[in-house]
């Protein structure tokens, strides 16, 4: 495949202003296909049918899950595809609901981004470097590579199956929306102790630099703190301080980091110790 191949994206929400620009900035001619056909308009050429995106070499269903397997039987309905590629985007789903599609000689995949898009992300910002999962056909798999080469990423090639797919899905979000999650937590705790604005920035660059420890070598490595220590009154003095919420999250994940610590050689002594207050 050629990177002047076409492009059609279904969808103009934060996946397809986020990676329709991107695409169309790598030299790939990017058209656009949406039930709010004002919101796609916004980021490129618009087709009126549905249908006229199966002319395109690829088409990305940039939906969400429940709609995937509709637009593709749209899809199928209004033209076979005879050398046509379609991948969504949705890291939780195999390829079953683009089954309509491959009967009508479709190549189909899976290509789910690794990467945060929040409803108000900026057109065409998409973070080099990122990763991106793919699954599928042999066509389709090139094509997903050959989008992931442009975007300047990597590809975390995966195993099909319903247990794999969740399992997948599951770490992604922990890792995504659940550090989010976190540190917002963390922010929780903190209070007023502190401008929040400073908090936060101080905060995030802490969670950055564990981040970038963690990316360089394994979490019993990178971990830090009290816990891995053995700092059992410093511990006790957490939870007594924390408000509810943030302690109970605090006190799971010392469970794990008292695991990790323990793998690193914390003296059994301390591991107990601190074992014995958070029971």
């Amino acid at each position: 495949m050629s990177s002047s191949q076409e492009i059609g994206i279904v969808g103009a929400g934060a996946l397809a202003r986020a990676l329709g620009p991107a695409l169309a900035s790598a030299g790939r001619r990017v058209v656009y296909w949406s039930r709010r056909p004002e919101a796609a308009r916004e980021l490129g050429p618009v087709v009126a049918e549905l249908a006229e995106l199966a002319s395109l070499d690829v088409v990305l269903l940039a939906v969400s899950e429940s709609a995937i397997e509709e637009v593709a039987s749209a899809l199928a309905a209004g033209a076979e595809g005879e050398s046509a590629v379609a991948l969504h985007l949705a890291g939780g789903l195999g390829l079953e609901p683009l089954a309509p599609l491959r009967r009508a000689g479709w190549s189909v995949g899976r290509l789910h981004p690794l990467l945060p898009f929040p409803p108000d992300v900026e057109a065409g910002a998409v973070a080099e470097g990122g990763w991106y999962s793919t699954l599928g056909d042999e066509r389709a798999l090139v094509a997903a590579r050959e989008i992931v080469a442009q975007l300047g990423g990597h590809e975390l090639s995966l195993e099909s199956g319903d247990r794999a797919e969740a399992r997948y899905h599951g770490a992604a979000v922990l890792a995504a929306g659940g550090v989010v999650a976190l540190l917002d937590l963390a922010l929780e705790a903190m209070g007023d102790v502190a401008n929040p604005d400073d908090a936060r920035s101080a905060l995030v660059a802490l969670a950055r630099a564990s981040l970038e420890a963690l990316e360089g070598g394994d979490a019993v490595s990178a971990l830090t703190g009290p816990v891995a220590r053995g700092e059992e009154e410093v511990v006790s003095r957490h939870l007594e301080a924390l408000p509810p919420g943030p302690a109970s999250v605090y006190h799971l994940l010392s469970v794990r980091m008292l695991q990790l610590a323990r793998a690193r050689g914390l003296e059994e002594a301390r591991v107990e110790a601190i074992l014995r207050r958070l029971r």
